[in-house]
């Protein structure tokens, strides 16, 4: 492993409380957007979900 890296990794594992983002736009990808869009994915799927729940559509014959 190059040195630049363990002594990052060292630096972090050293440091007592939260260790922060940066702020990057990339950091707002990762930790806002992907998780917001996993979020209204699943409220769509449970949305749709109920309301075939609700009126009895997509059954299979025989349960």
């Amino acid at each position: 492993m190059p040195a630049h890296i363990r002594a990052a990794q060292q630096a972090i594992q050293a440091a007592k409380g939260h260790v922060h983002l940066k702020g990057s736009s990339m950091d707002k990808i990762t930790s806002v957007v992907i998780p917001l869009g996993f979020t209204v994915a699943a409220m769509g799927l449970l949305t749709k979900g109920l309301d075939d729940l609700s009126w009895g559509k997509n059954r299979k014959e025989g349960f």
